[in-house]
């Protein structure tokens, strides 16, 4: 048994509290999924530039913060500037990212996130968010439907509509695109039409001025003002019903509010075709799905893994600090919880050290398996860089098992692996009778696959390898296997002395390839069996009787097409044979 050290550091009063855990097996992460690509959409909130795409890197297990942070470095925000960061879904703001909770991992990839820039001089203004809408007209009836990107603003003061209006059209400057670009079409109404979008874009409010004037001679009329734009209240709480129409000449009845007002804007069809709507309407994803292409194997070393492990995170807030006394459960000098700094040492390491990694990722929307090639030591696994304790144990680790899963998180399959030295008397009926005293004179000894050994050798000397031998048989125990039949893959590891077939160059002094392959054939094509076992043992044996001068063999079946329910990439079975001792 091991034990770690856990230091926990308070970040506001560098409070100490430090512990001891005992720990049966070390449960490391890969490094390379630490970490996570995150795409969203910049808006500028002056109205000076068009949105555009930003992708950062964030570490996968992070907050929102990170993310902040990270994008804040991308765009070179300014220090009189901040971000909103929110999730759109259906054209409208869902969510805004909270950074002092919010996990990354709750987000989806398919989800569309925006970065809204703002000021920091008037974050005590209101926050007012403007909603699209534009008219679609069927055969029978018209009807409305919402678009575009929810666009963002802080206005200091609100007292009359107008002043939302030109909030808007500001904003709505990059993406204008004029007159000639979109009703090219329509001469006779091009000058009409781009005379009056220009005095809509006039801030200076010459033509508001014109309707003020009749505004005095006739109140509540609006027939003098444009009608290319209308703005409503929308209700808070649903976002579904229009609770008033925003009058531009009268008082409006957002003046006092605070936080967030929702405004929605229906737009003619004459203005849609003015403003660029597919750029309003761009929002990719946060990870853009690709087509799956043949990507290099992705590797890192056993060393990199532990780092990983050991390497100082702050906590997340459902960790808050807690001070393992069981009467505090905050940092006692602050007296409060706080989101401390944590750090993992080996303090001390067991005789036989497991390592288990972290091959199983999950959150609440989705789970999937890495698949990432590890790349672990076989005779000197050094961990003396790791210990902090000073002791005068060997901190060298030999590796002698491996355990694998094949499958994913629904089902799979295990195989383990166990090093040994073969002997030219007899290799494994020494170390195999302890387990099983009792073993009839002549039998053959019992798979070792799975067990684990005393010491730590391997196998070695000369053996011939065959891979990847494909045959057609109808073994299994479904009905459908025993009549169409299906693809078999064996494998065979064969330990026999070449040294004198690498003298002579002589088939004689080896065994032929060709031979074991047709041996395999015939069992895999003969008779059916309804287990991969018998069919296994039967290569097995057949093998060892055949050549007396192998001394052990692996035989590996397997079925790419596997028969049975559930996400199963690969089924198969793996079996270790030795010559018997009595022959």
């Amino acid at each position: 048994m091991g034990q770690y050290r856990s230091t926990l550091v308070c970040p506001f009063c560098k409070k100490l509290s430090i512990t001891f855990d005992p720990f049966m097996y070390l449960s490391l992460p890969l490094p390379s999924t630490t970490m996570r690509t995150i795409t969203l959409t910049v808006l500028h909130t002056d109205g000076t530039a068009l949105p555009f795409p930003v992708t950062v890197t964030v570490p996968k297990d992070g907050r929102c913060k990170d993310l902040v942070q990270a994008l804040s470095t991308a765009c070179c925000l300014r220090d009189d500037e901040t971000f909103l960061v929110a999730e759109i879904f259906n054209n409208r703001i869902l969510q805004t990212l909270d950074e002092a909770s919010g996990s990354i991992d709750l987000l989806r990839d398919n989800d569309r996130l925006v970065a809204y820039r703002l000021p920091k001089d008037n974050e005590t203004s209101p926050l007012v968010v403007f909603m699209h809408e534009q008219s679609c007209r069927g055969q029978a009836f018209s009807s409305t439907e919402k678009f575009g990107i929810p666009l963002v603003a802080r206005i200091c003061s609100i007292s009359r509509g107008s002043e939302i209006r030109e909030e808007f059209l500001k904003l709505l400057n990059p993406f204008f695109m004029g007159a000639g670009d979109s009703l090219n079409d329509e001469d006779g109404d091009d000058e009409i039409i781009a005379n009056e979008v220009f005095e809509m874009e006039d801030v200076t409010g010459s033509r508001l001025s014109d309707g003020d004037e009749k505004s005095d001679s006739a109140p509540g009329d609006d027939s003098n003002l444009n009608p290319d734009f209308e703005f409503y209240l929308m209700e808070e709480r649903t976002l579904l019903r229009k609770c008033s129409k925003i009058q531009m000449t009268e008082p409006t009845p957002m003046k006092g509010l605070t936080g967030k007002i929702n405004v929605l804007v229906s737009w003619s069809d004459r203005m849609t075709k003015l403003y660029d709507t597919c750029v309003l309407s761009s929002l990719p994803q946060v990870c853009k799905p690709r087509l799956p292409t043949k990507q290099p194997r992705e590797s890192v070393s056993l060393y990199k893994c532990l780092e990983a492990f050991l390497k100082e995170e702050p906590l997340g807030p459902e960790d808050m600090w807690l001070v393992h006394i069981p009467i505090m459960k905050y940092c006692p000098n602050c007296k409060t919880h706080r989101q401390a700094n944590k750090k993992l040492d080996l303090w001390r390491l067991p005789e036989i050290l497991i390592i288990h990694l972290k091959r199983f990722s999950y959150n609440q929307f989705f789970k999937n398996k890495l698949e990432t090639f590890v790349d672990f030591p076989i005779d000197n696994f050094d961990l003396s860089t790791c210990i902090v304790h000073n002791s005068q144990q060997s901190h060298h680790y030999k590796l002698y098992a491996v355990s694998n899963h094949y499958g994913g998180l629904g089902g799979g399959h295990y195989t383990a692996f166990v090093q040994f030295v073969a002997v030219k008397s007899h290799p494994r009926q020494s170390r195999c009778s302890a387990a099983c005293p009792r073993r009839p004179p002549g039998s053959e000894p019992p798979s070792t696959e799975g067990a684990m050994m005393g010491n730590n050798e391997e196998i070695k000397g000369d053996k011939l390898v065959l891979r990847g031998l494909k045959f057609h048989g109808f073994h299994g125990v479904k009905p459908e296997e025993r009549n169409l039949g299906q693809k078999f893959l064996v494998d065979i590891d064969a330990w026999t002395d070449l040294q004198a077939a690498g003298k002579s160059d002589c088939l004689s002094d080896t065994v032929s390839y060709s031979d074991i392959y047709r041996l395999v054939r015939e069992i895999v094509e003969g008779p059916p069996k309804n287990l991969l076992e018998s069919v296994a043992q039967q290569i097995a044996s057949t093998t060892l009787t055949k050549y007396p001068q192998i001394s052990a063999l692996r035989v590996t079946v397997g079925k790419p097409h596997v028969a049975v329910r559930g996400p199963v990439d690969y089924l198969g079975v793996e079996i270790l044979r030795f010559q018997s001792s009595d022959k």
